[in-house]
């Protein structure tokens, strides 16, 4: 997902993904959310915040689904320490 994008743009995307997801898997399918363009957010912050407030909204969006593990976003710095 975008993180230069709204949660709720992001959700209505992820919410098709995964539902094309559950269409095939027979099984467990666990999904990685990666986020993407973090170049262009103000500042890693933001882009950790919009990833947090991504993966919760979907978290709650599909936690009564049995055959979904929804794996936390993982931000990496892109500038050196």
């Amino acid at each position: 997902f975008k993180l230069t994008d709204s949660p709720n743009e992001t959700l209505t995307e992820i919410r098709f993904w995964i539902s094309s997801i559950l269409a095939k898997a027979t099984n467990l399918a666990p999904i990685v959310l990666v986020g993407t363009h973090l170049d262009k957010c103000r500042s890693f912050e933001e882009a950790s915040a919009r990833a947090d407030a991504v993966f919760e909204m979907v978290k709650s969006t599909f936690a009564s689904t049995e055959n979904v593990k929804i794996y936390p976003p993982v931000l990496i710095n892109p500038k050196p320490i």
